[in-house]
C-alpha cells in the first residue's frame, strides 16, 4: 500500500526503521547497564545507614564519625550518578501509554 502512495517515503520509512531500532537497542542497553548499578549503590547506602543507626554508639565511642560520613557520602555520589544517568536515559525512550 505504501508503495501505490509514495515510493520515495516507502524507502525512507525502510531506511529508517531499522536505524531507529539500533538506537533505541543501544539506549535501553546502556540504561539497563545504570539502573543496575543505581541498584547496587541504592543497597550499599542502605546497608550503611541501617549499620550505622544500630551501631551509633560503638561510631561514637571509636571517633568514627568522620570515616562514617566519607564513606557514605561517597556511596552517595555514586548512587547519585548513576541514577541521573539511568533516569536521563530513559526519559530519551518513553514507554508509550
Amino acid at each position: 500500500m505504501m508503495l501505490s502512495i509514495s515510493w520515495q517515503m516507502t524507502i525512507i520509512s525502510l531506511i529508517i526503521l531499522p536505524i531507529a531500532g539500533l538506537l533505541v537497542k543501544i539506549i535501553v542497553g546502556k540504561s539497563q547497564g545504570f539502573f543496575q548499578k543505581q541498584q547496587a549503590y541504592l543497597a550499599t547506602v542502605n546497608g550503611q545507614v541501617e549499620e550505622i543507626y544500630s551501631g551509633l554508639n560503638i561510631v561514637k565511642v571509636f571517633n568514627g564519625e568522620n570515616k562514617v560520613i566519607k564513606e557514605f557520602e561517597n556511596a552517595n555520589e555514586d548512587l547519585y550518578h548513576s541514577g541521573w544517568k539511568s533516569q536521563f536515559l530513559s526519559r530519551i525512550n518513553p514507554p508509550n501509554y
